[in-house]
């Protein structure tokens, strides 16, 4: 391809094949930024890390790829901005969410990370389901298919998830839970 669509680090250098960065693309129909946004802007549409001649946009998905040595495909790992570290270990909720979800009767599910100053962390999952389904039953479900570490602390459930504007699950609503 003559466009770029590779995957970087923070630093913006390109990473090794079987190592996950961000996905980055570049191409005719990538924005130059947001309309009166030019912090966002600036983080989010950078030069292409590859290009060192010319001024050439590039876009920071936000998107965890790995590339596949063997086969040249990218394969999604998450999202950036859902990856926490936690007693030294990287964890991608969405790979919990994706757990959770898995169960029969389960509607909709956002896992989000609750860090206190004066008592330990937390990672809480919210569910809804119309069913009986509770928060013991979810937890016995997914015991055996992510690692401990990855267990939520809390799990609860609600008739419906909150939301934004746009329809999608407002997380920022879920920290006060």
């Amino acid at each position: 391809s003559k466009y770029f669509n590779g995957i970087i680090v923070d630093n913006l250098e390109l990473v090794k094949d079987g190592e996950v960065g961000e996905l980055l693309l570049s191409g005719p129909l990538v924005g130059l930024g947001y309309w009166g946004q030019q912090e966002l802007s600036d983080s989010a549409f950078v030069q292409n890390p590859v290009n060192k001649s010319f001024k050439e946009v590039a876009y920071r998905t936000g998107d965890l790829f790995l590339k596949d040595p063997s086969s040249g495909d990218f394969i999604f790992k998450g999202r950036k901005d859902y990856q926490i570290k936690r007693q030294g270990y990287r964890i991608e909720l969405g790979e919990i969410e994706h757990a959770i979800n898995q169960i029969k009767d389960v509607n909709e599910v956002a896992v989000v990370y609750h860090s206190h100053l004066d008592k330990p962390s937390e990672i809480v999952a919210v569910f809804s389901s119309k069913s009986d389904l509770n928060s013991n039953d979810i937890k016995q479900n997914i015991k055996d298919k992510i690692p401990k570490y990855m267990l939520p602390n809390k799990i609860y459930k609600m008739d419906e998830l909150p939301k934004n504007r746009n329809g999608k699950i407002n997380r920022k609503a879920l920290h006060n839970l």
